[in-house]
């Protein structure tokens, strides 16, 4: 379940949690003991849009390679398409509904968006309810935008 900027587990996560987590732990001594974790160099490759490495990412490695130090994490920001990448990444991080042939997608963040004008133009025309957008001009894209990685 999601409140602003965190997750909390619901009653039922937790349940589950409860009867899984011994099995994870479990695990990871078992890779311990063995050496396995050592033995394979465990590497991580992401390719993401510039704006989302920079404002999201970024912030949130330093977490990462705490909770992971074994996990070396190769990041490049890209604004081309999936298919026009030259080498295969384990996670690509885009915006929009498109479907990646050869890939998972899975969406794990909720997008707002907000009509934004001048102050002047709001002067001019107001906005007090949704309905008074009708009164606008709304610009919208029509096409994949190579900055940011939205296509709609």
């Amino acid at each position: 379940m999601r409140h602003n900027r965190r997750v909390v587990l619901t009653a039922a996560a937790r349940a589950y949690l409860t009867k899984i987590g011994p099995m994870f732990e479990q695990l990871s001594q078992a890779t311990a003991r063995f050496g396995l974790s050592a033995a394979v160099p465990r590497r991580l490759t992401v390719n993401a849009i510039a704006t989302f490495t920079l404002r999201w990412l970024v912030p949130r490695l330093a977490r990462f390679r705490a909770g992971h130090p074994d996990v070396e994490v190769s990041v490049e920001t890209s604004n081309e398409p999936l298919e026009s990448l030259k080498e295969p990444f384990d996670i690509v991080i885009r915006g929009g509904p498109d479907t990646f042939y050869g890939y998972v997608m899975r969406p794990f963040l909720a997008e707002e968006r907000i009509p934004v004008c001048s102050p002047a133009l709001l002067e001019r025309v107001p906005l007090s309810t949704p309905e008074d957008l009708a009164r606008h001009t709304l610009l919208r894209m029509h096409r994949a935008c190579r900055v940011c990685g939205w296509n709609g």
